[in-house]
């Protein structure tokens, strides 16, 4: 199940869901921009020195762990494929390479399968 980050809009009560997908790139993009205004001397958001790179530290530990989020969440797996047309093919059963095809071509038969 997808792990979503809530974000309250402050001029409306809608909730915009997102996952730690969708919020990794702006927190990469971020993070780039506070490296850049540090090279540069420059403030970030009214930071500079020492708030800056405590800043940078905590948009680090932020894009680590939308990083581990977004690999923790399950892959969309497509269905089993459509067996083959016709009737079903026989295979033999004392080889493991047969066994094994028979069962990828025949996977959405679950009757087929259990042949196997």
């Amino acid at each position: 199940m997808p792990r979503y980050v809530s974000t309250r809009c402050h001029c409306q009560s809608t909730r915009i869901q997102m996952t730690a997908g969708d919020r990794l790139p702006s927190v990469r993009q971020e993070l780039l921009d506070v490296e850049k205004a540090m090279q540069m001397c420059e403030t970030y958001l009214g930071m500079m020195g020492g708030a800056l790179k405590q800043y940078k530290e905590q948009l680090k530990k932020k894009q680590d762990l939308l990083e581990a989020l977004q690999l923790a969440q399950p892959q969309k797996l497509d269905g089993p494929k459509p067996p083959p047309q016709g009737p079903a093919s026989s295979f033999d059963r004392e080889s493991l390479s047969a066994v094994l095809e028979h069962m990828h071509s025949y996977e959405a038969v679950q009757q087929e399968t259990l042949k196997a």
